[in-house]
């Protein structure tokens, strides 16, 4: 995976469906891959903190 592959990403909106439940729209703030599966830093759109997750767990929105 080349580095614009994996960043082209970064400052999108996204969806994190929590337990099946409850979705969470969050920005992507960073990417990195870690054993070799790509994964996202996101923040909640509100709310505080930042969290590490795989890119198979966002849906993320489309552009227009």
């Amino acid at each position: 995976m080349t580095a614009a592959e994996m960043t082209k990403n970064i400052n999108k909106i996204g969806a994190v469906l929590f337990r099946g439940e409850c979705s969470v729209f969050v920005r992507i703030v960073d990417a990195k891959v870690s054993y070799g599966t790509l994964r996202y830093e996101v923040e909640p759109m509100a709310g505080t903190g930042r969290v590490w997750i795989d890119a198979t767990s966002i849906a993320i929105a489309q552009e227009n």
